[in-house]
């Protein structure tokens, strides 16, 4: 025992057991005490139904308002993406659009979708088509109408030809005479 540097114990060093799951999961963790922060869910509860969105509260509007509430969202990106997929699941909240934990959400039944009631025949009054014109159309003119393009290519060549039968010329003189 002489062979120990001063200050050692030579006494067998005692192994503290792992608490269970439901005290608090770590050795030296203590329980939290019930109701000391909101949860993860209760919060992006809280942010989703605060929102005056029609369409629901986007994931990254969602990130935004857990991280002005003081959430470390940068250090928990997947806790958040995790959590709302099981609000999702669970029914707590509507997926509006997107799929995953990406997207837009409501909490559900907060907002009543867009359908109409159907009506029964017989209420309101029977559809009725608009009345006629008082003013009368005037009549299009034959000549405002325009030509389509294969139409103007065929004037210009039938123009070029019509000129050059006029001067009695074929097509190789008139490009003999512009060079």
């Amino acid at each position: 025992m002489a062979d120990l540097p001063p200050g050692k114990d030579t006494a067998p060093r005692q192994r503290l057991k792992p608490t269970s799951h439901k005290a608090g999961g770590r050795l030296g963790r203590k329980p939290k005490p019930p109701g000391a922060a909101p949860t993860m869910a209760a919060q992006i509860l809280a942010a989703v139904a605060a929102t005056k969105e029609r369409r629901g509260l986007s994931l990254a509007a969602l990130k935004k308002a857990l991280s002005a509430n003081g959430y470390d969202v940068e250090r928990n990106n997947a806790r958040v993406n995790v959590a709302v997929k099981a609000l999702v699941t669970k029914g707590s909240l509507v997926r509006t659009t997107g799929t995953g934990a990406a997207g837009s959400f409501r909490v559900a039944g907060s907002a009543p979708r867009g359908k109409r009631r159907p009506r029964t025949p017989g209420s309101g009054a029977p559809h009725q088509p608009p009345p006629p014109h008082s003013r009368r159309r005037r009549p299009a003119l034959a000549s405002a109408k325009k030509p389509k393009k294969g139409a103007k290519m065929k004037q210009a060549a039938a123009t070029a030809r019509r000129i050059l039968h006029e001067n009695k010329m074929s097509t190789v003189e008139v490009l003999k005479e512009e060079k």
